[in-house]
């Protein structure tokens, strides 16, 4: 998901599991109408349409984003999951820096403060690998075991697809040019999401009570130590070399 916020001079890059559906639920308070808030996860629309903070300006044609919010108040989550893959948008979920400022034009883009989140690459992998997306639309979603989280690294490994999986082409540049103002880390994300919003002049405490989504299991480094194999820790490593430099993480 990203926010392009016209009224507060703002856009947010959403990365993957880094609590970011979650600074979206507190940055939606701060939107006007005109402003473009791109689709969760239809689980996680259900309160913010009952808050009456839905998705907004993302569709090409406003009737289907009408629809998409009925299909989630009736209940019908996986409906709302096929409808919206097949939904033609001016903006998708989880769209990267680079299209986002083409979308908006280098003025606005230039104008505005940009930011994204970045999270270790240990407990980001054991995250991302622990999620389904439909088991979780569907409230069959369950802990996965270690022994199946490690399972998982390693078909990706021997696929050769464990590059792919990070974040860091959200928000940058083919180049690895880093496009946004602030890349917030997740392990301080309160501290520096307070920052940002006192920045943009904003009610900074609002961080206080933002929402929770997808809290199943909060994996931390060491949990990811626990499960991945020195070796497959070390592919972690060599995958996401850039962002363990860049941020000053440790292996």
């Amino acid at each position: 998901m990203a926010i392009v916020s016209f009224e507060n001079n703002f856009i947010f890059v959403k990365t993957k599991k880094v609590a970011g559906t979650s600074v979206e639920g507190l940055l939606r308070t701060f939107c006007g109408s005109r402003d473009i808030i791109t689709p969760f996860t239809p689980r996680d629309e259900v309160e913010q349409i009952d808050r009456g903070l839905p998705p907004q300006n993302y569709a090409k044609v406003r009737e289907n984003e009408l629809k998409f919010n009925d299909l989630i108040a009736d209940g019908h989550l996986e409906d709302a999951i096929d409808f919206l893959g097949k939904m033609p948008k001016k903006l998708n979920n989880h769209a990267r820096a680079k299209k986002l400022k083409a979308f908006v034009g280098s003025e606005f883009w230039q104008n505005s403060f940009t930011f994204s989140i970045e999270r270790h690459p240990y407990s980001f992998i054991a995250s991302k690998l622990n999620f389904n997306t439909r088991n979780y639309n569907s409230c069959t979603d369950t802990i996965s075991k270690q022994p199946n989280l490690s399972q998982k690294l390693q078909a990706k490994i021997d696929a050769g697809i464990l590059p792919n999986m990070g974040n860091s082409s959200w928000y940058r540049d083919e180049d690895g040019a880093i496009l946004v103002d602030r890349v917030l880390l997740y392990e301080n994300l309160e501290e520096e999401l307070t920052e940002v919003l006192q920045r943009l002049g904003l009610e900074a405490s609002a961080v206080e009570s933002m929402p929770e989504f997808k809290s199943l299991r909060r994996f931390t480094v060491d949990d990811a130590k626990a499960i991945f194999t020195e070796n497959q820790l070390e592919c972690i490593y060599n995958a996401f070399r850039e962002t363990f430099d860049t941020f000053g993480y440790e292996s």
